[in-house]
């Protein structure tokens, strides 16, 4: 019997995000191509690629997934709100990344938006999202205090370009920096608040932050970036790691005040992600061996930490991944 729910909520996941993921490109590019007219200039290449991608991909794995524990599926302006969102963050993050402005230009940017002006296109772009989505969401006190939360934890990331920061540093800026840009977009989607709902998007989005830094191991080395993952010496410690939170993420789907079945439905799709993750562990394990600990990754070549997901195999195990922690994790 689960095996049969979850071929049917599976082959639907898929035929909708074939169908949804297009539309949802067509509609990003026009959208930042309106964005370039209205205020006269270009995105970076990289950029709007990252919008375009992010933006199709969660809106239908996740958003649409948690409005669908309410009987439907995500609205025009809830769809254009994320994407407003997801290009605010994509430009964010440039400014981190290029440490384009000063600790106290980003606060007077993010807290003082209105009176703050852009110096040039991607930050008149930025501002003018940000004000928009302020204008937006219905529970402006509790949008700040999450901004707030997701601001801190993008300027600790600073730190992980210190090697003397210490492990239990990193593992929290990056819990908190994916668990509460996650949660900004329950923000933009007029649902009915519910704090363990809240606690899901958290503990999703700090495994998706965990699952990109596994992913991620060789660019961040070569950019000089700490994280859990490249920073642990041991598969075996990584995988424990990795493997706490997306247990957090099982509980809290559990938790869920929805029926069992709206409960695994959302279990199908969310498990993937996980899934992911625990692919890129495997191969960690393959490049320890039987030695006592990894190598050092900075000896490691591109091709033995890169993971091709237009594998077969790949994606044979990502099935296979879903299946076991959907069968495991499902609530009776």
């Amino acid at each position: 019997m689960f095996r049969v729910q979850f071929t049917i909520n599976l082959t639907s996941l898929i035929i909708r995000t074939i169908f949804g993921l297009r539309r949802s490109k067509k509609f990003g590019a026009e959208y930042l191509h309106e964005l370039e007219s209205r205020f006269n200039g270009k995105f970076d290449q990289h950029i709007f690629n990252k919008v375009i991608k992010w933006n199709s991909i969660l809106q239908h794995f996740v958003c649409n997934s948690f409005s669908a524990l309410y009987g439907r599926y995500n609205t025009a302006i809830e769809e254009e709100r994320n994407l407003m969102y997801f290009t605010t963050t994509a430009l964010y993050d440039d400014i981190i990344d290029t440490k384009s402005l000063s600790i106290q230009e980003l606060d007077a940017l993010f807290y003082h938006p209105e009176k703050a002006v852009g110096k040039n296109f991607e930050q008149i772009v930025l501002l003018h999202l940000h004000n928009q989505l302020l204008n937006q969401v219905p529970d402006r006190e509790e949008y700040w205090s999450v901004i707030n939360n997701i601001h801190t934890a993008q300027k600790d990331s600073i730190k992980q370009f210190d090697a003397s920061t210490t492990n239990e540093d990193l593992l929290s800026i990056t819990q908190r920096k994916g668990g509460y840009s996650l949660l900004m977009c329950r923000h933009y989607l007029d649902l009915q608040k519910s704090k363990e709902v809240d606690d899901c998007w958290f503990a999703l989005g700090s495994v998706i932050q965990m699952t990109n830094d596994l992913y991620d191991i060789y660019k961040d080395i070569q950019a000089g970036i700490e994280t859990f993952a490249t920073r642990t010496k041991k598969s075996t410690e990584i995988e424990s790691i990795y493997i706490n939170q997306a247990n957090i993420l099982f509980k809290s789907i559990g938790k869920l005040p929805f029926s069992a079945k709206k409960r695994n439905k959302l279990l199908t799709t969310l498990s993937a992600i996980p899934s992911f993750g625990y692919i890129a562990l495997e191969n960690l394990k393959k490049i320890q061996g039987n030695a006592s600990e990894l190598p050092p990754m900075n000896s490691l070549e591109r091709n033995t930490l890169i993971i091709d997901m237009e594998n077969p195999k790949n994606l044979i195990k990502l099935i296979k991944y879903s299946y076991q922690l959907t069968n495991q994790n499902k609530s009776l």
